[in-house]
């Protein structure tokens, strides 16, 4: 029994020691953290914090203390990029101003979103071209019109220039014809996928020769983008890429300001 009591003395005290040096070890982690991020280096001290956190789950002070350090990182974090996203929009709307000399918005009483179309195209209502227009929010959509003696029951639009071409799905005119002085006008409406190729094909092709080809069942047409289309189907892309980029500086600074929220939310728990 004697024996008995003794063994249990020593493995107690052998927990007791390993306990101290666990303790320890977690006491240095923890410094490490702090140190990590008074030098600012906040992505090695998450690695730590996480470290800390699996290794060390029954130092729950300590555990607390390294999180306190990560709720601050996350702070800087999303300050740092709510100023980002602050400073950038007068930039991209001082672009955007800039750009709208170029543009007229449409807008009826059917549309939720005003269309901007370039001044290039704009009452080039009888004529064979492809029409690029931009959305409010950025989408852009092509259109390509064209005047049609055959019948073909569906056509793809291609457009190239040179050897490189790009080509879009099928599309079924028939609900897009019309009849005007006794000529039949075909419109042919790109996905906003496909508009958005099309267009940056014409921006990387701009200064070369480049042809719309519309390609159906036993028909063809074909035509060239005279300067002013090219002009104006390039800066159209520029300007949907321009007012995306302003609606997702937009949703940064309103995400960052939910975040800081909850980062104040938490620190204020007990």
């Amino acid at each position: 029994m004697k024996q008995l009591l003794l063994y249990f003395i020593v493995f107690c005290g052998l927990l007791s020691s390993c306990g101290n040096n666990d303790k320890k070890s977690a006491e240095v982690l923890l410094k490490r953290i702090e140190d990590s991020f008074r030098q600012e280096k906040y992505n090695t001290a998450k690695l730590q914090i996480d470290s800390l956190n699996l290794l060390y789950r029954h130092h729950v002070k300590l555990r607390k203390t390294a999180d306190n350090y990560l709720l601050r990182i996350e702070q800087i974090e999303v300050e740092r990029n709510l100023a980002y996203f602050s400073q950038q929009i007068p930039k991209k709307r001082l672009e955007l101003e800039e750009m709208m000399h170029a543009f007229t918005l449409e807008q009826n009483n059917v549309q939720e979103l005003g269309m901007y179309i370039h001044n290039n195209i704009r009452g080039r209502t009888s004529q064979t071209m492809l029409k690029a227009q931009v959305d409010e929010s950025g989408r852009i959509f092509l259109t390509s019109i064209y005047y049609d003696r055959t019948n073909c029951s569906s056509q793809a639009v291609r457009l190239q220039s040179g050897d490189y071409f790009v080509l879009s799905a099928m599309i079924e005119p028939d609900d897009y014809s019309f009849v005007s002085a006794g000529d039949r006008w075909r419109i042919l409406p790109l996905s906003e996928q496909e508009s958005s190729t099309f267009a940056r094909f014409v921006s990387l092709y701009y200064n070369d020769e480049i042809s719309v080809s519309l390609v159906g069942n036993d028909c063809s047409s074909n035509y060239k983008l005279d300067d002013r289309q090219k002009e104006a189907i390039r800066e159209t892309y520029r300007l949907s890429v321009l007012l995306k980029e302003i609606n997702e500086l937009k949703t940064g600074v309103e995400n960052s300001k939910k975040q800081l929220a909850a980062i104040k939310q938490k620190t204020e728990q007990p």
